[in-house]
């Protein structure tokens, strides 16, 4: 109840509330989504549980999702290779603002597959994962060294001085963003590049959506805006250097299409991107060195 609750990032009572949605848990039956009147952040409400979150993460539907490349454990190897090649998507995005090779750590590391990618390219590839199934998998099916572990004990693991740290729809998973993204900064070196992608809050598809968007789910506690991820990064000694737009899942749902073709000339031609935002945002960011502005 909004009655009883305050803003976990600015602790305002402050609150407007977006959503009330239903989950049919035995021990977590629905959420609210929330957004605070005096800070840029919206949020579920409330949190689940510790083991109500590990059970979420192991479950069938949890991992059934399309998530960093969808389930690949009936994959053959030619399969798997053609998904860890698919990466170079990503990884071409944003190459022009980060080293050719280094340390790189995956939080979130799924099913392993970005970091395969990363691996190939040259980078010492590290990667934590909550989930047991797909940290398993990460390790023995790709070879990885993926710790299963939470963000709270990153301090507790042997990784190396970081130079770039990916946060791929992650960010929305942890309770504290803040104290994870200054625990992250702890790790990196001066010229270190933080990449963060998570679901777009104030997207034209959300409003689009509406309580159907496919970003909702249990396991995100923090829905994400360029001005909440601004602040955000500011208050944990970073500085962003590029914000990335995703075209709405309504105009890409049939890309071959003509009219789909036509809209995302038109989008493109004219810089409308942020009209018609998808369901992610992203950023890359980097690691401000102490006594600069």
């Amino acid at each position: 109840m909004l009655e009883d609750s305050t803003c976990p990032y600015c602790g305002s009572e402050r609150l407007r509330l977006d959503y009330s949605l239903p989950w049919g848990d035995e021990r977590f039956s629905g959420y609210e989504i929330v957004s605070c009147r005096s800070c840029p952040f919206s949020f579920a409400s409330p949190f689940p549980d510790p083991e109500t979150l590990r059970r979420l993460y192991d479950s069938l539907e949890y991992q059934d999702t399309d998530r960093k490349g969808g389930n690949p454990t009936s994959l053959s190897p030619t399969e798997l290779d053609a998904l860890v090649a698919r990466e170079s998507a990503f990884y071409d995005k944003y190459s022009e603002l980060f080293g050719s090779t280094g340390n790189v750590l995956d939080i979130g590391a799924g099913w392993g597959l970005l970091l395969k990618h990363f691996e190939h390219r040259g980078w010492d590839a590290h990667g934590i994962e909550l989930s047991k199934v797909q940290a398993y998998f990460a390790r023995q099916q790709l070879l990885l060294n993926v710790h299963q572990a939470s963000v709270d004990e990153l301090h507790l693991l042997e990784l190396p001085q970081l130079d770039l740290v990916v946060m791929r729809h992650t960010l929305e998973h942890f309770s504290d963003p803040r104290r994870v993204l200054s625990m992250i900064g702890q790790r990196c070196n001066r010229e270190s590049r933080l990449i963060i992608e998570v679901p777009d809050y104030h997207s034209y598809d959300r409003r689009a959506y509406g309580r159907s968007w496919p970003a909702f789910g249990p396991w995100h506690l923090w829905y994400f805006s360029q001005k909440s991820l601004t602040r955000l990064l500011a208050d944990t000694g970073f500085r962003p250097l590029r914000f990335d737009r995703f075209l709405s899942d309504r105009v890409c749902a049939n890309p071959a299409s003509l009219t789909a073709r036509m809209m995302r000339k038109i989008i493109n031609r004219v810089g409308g991107k942020h009209l018609f935002s998808g369901r992610s945002i992203g950023v890359i960011a980097e690691k401000i060195a102490e006594g600069q502005d």
